[in-house]
Formats: C-alpha cells, structure tokens, sequence
C-alpha cells in the first residue's frame, strides 16, 4: 500500500459529499440484479497470504473498552492490493474478510453481520456502486467506503446520492484508511447503541412505568463512574478526568438508556444527585489541585441541592468541575449570574461543552463565568482543515488565553488531526486516541 499522501480532489470530492448528502438524504434506490448466493460463498481461494504470526495490537483508533475487532468486508479485485489492504487493517486489530467481486460480497453480507464494507468501484461483475445500491436498500446504517484509481464527478455525485460513507481516490495511505475505517465503526456503533436503546425503550413502553422505575432502582443501586483523563499534550501529563455514569443494571447498561428512563419517569434530578453522591466518593481522596469534570444539565442549577456545602460533593467542591452544556447559558427564568456565584464561592469551577463550528460566538458563554471550554469535534470530521475552521480554532485558543480560561479539545481520532490542532494552539484533549474511560483513575 502507498504512503503517498492524499490527492487535493479527494478533500474537494468529499466536501460536495457532505453538502449533497442533506439534499439527498433518505433516498431509495432501484439497484439492478445481482446473483445472490443462496449459501455461503466458499472464499478460500480468495484468502490472502499474510504472515501474522502474533496477536495483533489493539489500535486506539479501533478499539474502545470491552470492544471486539471490527469485522470489514474488503472487496477488491486487484489481489497484490488487496493482500496489501488486508495485511494493513491486521496489524491495526480488524477482522478482514476478502473477496473480489460484487456477487461474493452479497453472499458474505447474507451470512456474516459486518461493521464496514470497503469497495473498489471498478469490479469484475458489477461496479462498486451497484454493491452500494443493495446494501443501502438492505441495510441504510452500514458504513461503506468507496476507492477508485479514476475518480471522475458522476461517480462521485453518485456514491454521494447512494449515501457513501467516503469517497477515496488511490493511493491511500494507511493513515487515511485505517482512521477512515475508525470514523465508519463509530458511526455503526452509534447506530446498533441506539437501536438497542429504542428496542429497550419500546419494551418498556409496552409494560408501563412500573417495570421501568424498578429496572431504574436496580440500576441506581450499582451506579458506578468511569474516569477518562484529559491529557495535556505533548507531554501526556494528566490535566484532569472526566466523570462518565455507568450502571451494571442490564436493561439500563447505555448510559442513554439510563438517561432517558430517568427522563422519562421524571427522576432525572435524582439520577443527578446519586451521579454527584458517587463522583464525591472518589474525589475525597484525590490530591488538591486535581480537577475532576462531572457531566451536569442545566436544570442542575435549579437544584438546591447542589448549592449545599454539606452534600457530599459539596464537600469536595474545590476539586470538582461543573461540565455544563452551552444551552445552560440562555436557561429561562433563572438569575444565573447569581447562581454561578453562588456555585464558585462553594469552591466550584465551571465547563462549557459546545460542538466545535466554522463560527463560534465564546462570549455567549460569559454569563456562567466558564473556566474550561470544552470544544467537541467529534462530528465534524477533519475540523481545522477549511481557512475558515483553522481561524476559528485559533481564535477559541487566543479568547482562552487572553481570559485565563482553558480550552480541551474533545473527540480526536487520529494523530494527524491532534497534531493539527495542537499546532493551532490547542494543548488538551480528552479522547480514545489517548486513552479509554476506566473505573479506577490512571496516576500515571
């Protein structure tokens, strides 16, 4: 596989991908007829010969707590590239599996459930986009990128218009395939957690609130925190940790589903309180200075029970940071001014988490006094590339600077965009590339 980097025109091709893709969205397609096996497609021949001898290594693009390899389906008919491919994806801790035409993939997809598809465009049998067509029209959340050697507009307006999850012009390095194929896993996992919630959810609607409140008692009982820390970059010292609720209870294990039920049942203040009553366990013992950041909602300031100095979090205030969202900032019928200082002279700092864009107003912010910014560009892929974006981002880190006020970038997923936004003036990260949420705190 080369390592040349990547063409301009790609970048070009995928920025008309993500302008078309919501003019397009939600449209079916009437693909023409391909052979489907009615069993397995036997693939042996078509196995390639690498030389793994040794377990291969867990990528921190790939890989997330009690996570399985991803299963990808590579289709290529090129076999020196594809030994190539399937060599790469290996080494990063994927479970490839090759075929080299369009017919085989369908037989495979009848067979095996796979979290991302990888297709040439030119095939022996049909193109990559006929392949696209059946796997929309069968499975719309299945992530699948397209490569080319000849890339031209129609196939890239098409693979836009059949929901391509990328388009990659050849060569590719590996970089660019390995952290594509982590965006594409992510997304397919997003969207099985949130059908298993809506499943859950469903269920529950059909039984009514009684065995949903007692699914949420199970499951505020073995309430528990997992700590992700935030890394200042490049030393990798630990600048802080990030407070994420998790519950053993199996029916409510998705910390959405979770979320939702206390919504729902009209416990979310509750489900608050036992969040900060376990944080408040393990910051008694942690070091002053050290700063732990506890996911709030803005309905949390209108709890009197955060603003007691005799509460257990309360108790350890100084080293606690409120993680606000920015919509806590136009929160109605509220003197927020007065309870943001109110929450600072117990001790308290406060965060803002925003998603990072192209324009991005900080000041709106000031009315909760923030300490941190929290910049979240995990759904905006290569943020910081665009003139536009690059201003922003240094912009947000000379506001920062110029007020005291720290700025954490959150949801970096390859070293090339961590090294781009450190060189924009950004030194924190909370992320999976750096490290995963455990239930003890790193002291390293």
């Amino acid at each position: 596989m080369s390592n040349a980097p990547h063409r301009p025109d790609g970048t070009e091709l995928e920025l008309y991908r993500a302008v078309m893709h919501r003019r397009l969205a939600g449209l079916r397609h009437t693909a023409p007829a391909l052979s489907i096996p009615t069993t397995g497609v036997g693939l042996d021949s078509l196995t390639p010969e690498t030389d793994i001898s040794s377990e291969p290594p867990r990528d921190p693009l790939l890989w997330e707590a009690g996570a399985v390899p991803g299963n990808i389906l590579l289709v290529e008919d090129e076999q020196a590239l594809a030994r190539a491919y399937t060599r790469t994806l290996k080494l990063h801790g994927l479970e490839p599996t090759w075929v080299a035409d369009a017919t085989s993939a369908l037989g495979e997809l009848r067979v095996r459930n796979y979290d991302v598809v990888v297709s040439d465009i030119m095939l022996p049998d049909h193109s990559g986009l006929d392949l696209l067509r059946h796997v929309r029209n069968c499975d719309p959340d299945l992530p699948m990128v397209l490569v080319t050697g000849m890339p031209n507009l129609d196939s890239a307006i098409d693979a836009v218009a059949l929901g391509a999850f990328r388009y990659l012009v050849k060569p590719i390095s590996n970089d660019r395939l390995i952290g594509c194929i982590a965006q594409a896993q992510r997304t397919r996992q997003v969207a099985r957690l949130r059908e298993e919630a809506l499943t859950k959810n469903t269920a529950f609607a059909g039984t009514g609130d009684a065995e949903l409140s007692r699914a949420f008692e199970r499951a505020l009982e073995p309430l528990w925190i997992a700590y992700q820390p935030i890394i200042r970059w490049p030393g990798r010292s630990i600048y802080g940790y990030q407070a994420l609720v998790r519950s053993d209870e199996p029916s409510l294990a998705l910390p959405s589903a979770l979320l939702s039920a206390a919504e729902r049942l009209g416990r979310s203040q509750e489900l608050s309180r036992a969040v900060r009553r376990s944080v408040a366990k393990t910051a008694r013992g942690l070091p002053m200075g050290t700063r732990v950041l506890v996911n709030s909602s803005a309905s949390d300031l209108l709890d009197s029970d955060l603003f007691s100095a005799s509460t257990p979090l309360g108790a350890v205030a100084a080293r606690v940071t409120l993680d606000l969202p920015g919509s806590a900032a136009s929160l109605p019928n509220a003197d927020l001014g007065e309870r943001v200082r109110q929450l600072k002279g117990l001790g308290y700092r406060i965060a803002v988490s925003i998603a990072a864009s192209g324009y991005m107003d900080l000041s709106r912010y000031d009315v909760l006094e923030p300490d941190i910014i929290k910049l979240d560009v995990a759904r905006s892929e290569g943020f910081g590339q665009s003139a536009t974006q690059r201003q922003a981002l240094e912009h947000a880190a000379q506001w920062c600077e110029a007020r005291g006020r720290d700025l954490v970038i959150e949801g970096v997923e390859r070293d090339e965009e961590r090294n781009r936004l450190h060189a924009l003036g950004c030194s924190l990260f909370q992320d999976c590339l750096f490290t995963h949420p455990g239930r003890k705190l790193s002291r390293s």
